[in-house]
């Protein structure tokens, strides 16, 4: 501890008035910073696996390290450093020729919270035969914190798709210009992701932002004309854990 202090002693001291050892002292802090830098990279790595594919090896080290410069962290957690990410290439210059890049990392972003989040039991259908077909459009849904949708203006799911296929050839940007809608949710220790259509995606986003089946449904009534596909989604969610819990407005 006592060299510890003195060390730190001789920082402050050349600071003020550097000395014939300073120069260790600076190797020693850009040796450290390197490793920093480096542990930075992996960790975006780990998470942004489909933005390093695209980019390549150099093109991906140098936004890592203009990242790891430039965004401060204040997580002891490196794998929490990559959350700003899909901001900090917003305003970066390598989105000029790949515009998708933000979408991509922000819904690969989400996988990794989605691989990471707690849940809790899931709901069966035997949990459900309590509430009678009158008290449904009162039912406001829970779904597990696993539970993520995503909408992009570009084939974000595709890209990621092919995240690790050698011999995949990125289209033409007119052709990567195609809203898709996502689904995520983890299933153990596996991160599911399926593409949906646009309706789903609207009866989710307003159950998730905790409006009742009966609000979401009356807003949606023109576009849900067959309520086989409603019961359709419900089944899937039902099956595959999604629900956590489900209970009727006051």
């Amino acid at each position: 501890m006592k060299k510890s202090f003195e060390a730190l002693q001789v920082a402050f001291k050349d600071k003020i008035k550097p000395n014939e050892h300073s120069h260790l002292l600076s190797d020693r802090m850009q040796a450290y910073a390197g490793g920093y830098i480096a542990r930075i990279e992996e960790s975006l790595a780990e998470v942004y696996v489909s933005i390093k594919s695209l980019l390549g090896e150099e093109a991906f080290h140098a936004v890592a390290y203009a990242y790891a410069s430039e965004v401060p962290s204040y997580d002891y957690n490196l794998s929490f450093k990559g959350r700003e990410l899909p901001d900090f290439l917003s305003r970066s210059v390598v989105t000029l020729k790949k515009p998708y890049l933000v979408d991509l990392a922000n819904f690969e972003w989400l996988i990794w919270e989605s691989f990471h989040a707690f849940d809790a039991a899931s709901m069966t259908r035997g949990d459900l035969a309590h509430i009678s077909p009158e008290e449904w459009e009162n039912a406001l849904f829970h779904f597990q914190n696993t539970v993520k949708i995503f909408k992009s203006n570009w084939t974000v799911f595709d890209l990621w798709l092919n995240r690790k296929n050698a011999d995949y050839k990125l289209p033409a940007e007119s052709a990567l210009k195609k809203e898709q809608f996502i689904l995520i949710y983890r299933q153990e220790t596996q991160v599911m992701c399926q593409p949906m259509d646009a309706l789903q995606f609207q009866v989710l986003s307003g159950l998730m932002d905790h409006k009742t089946l009966g609000t979401v449904c009356e807003k949606l009534e023109s576009q849900l004309s067959d309520p086989s596909l409603l019961s359709g989604w419900f089944s899937f969610w039902i099956q595959n854990g999604l629900i956590r819990n489900v209970h009727l407005a006051s």
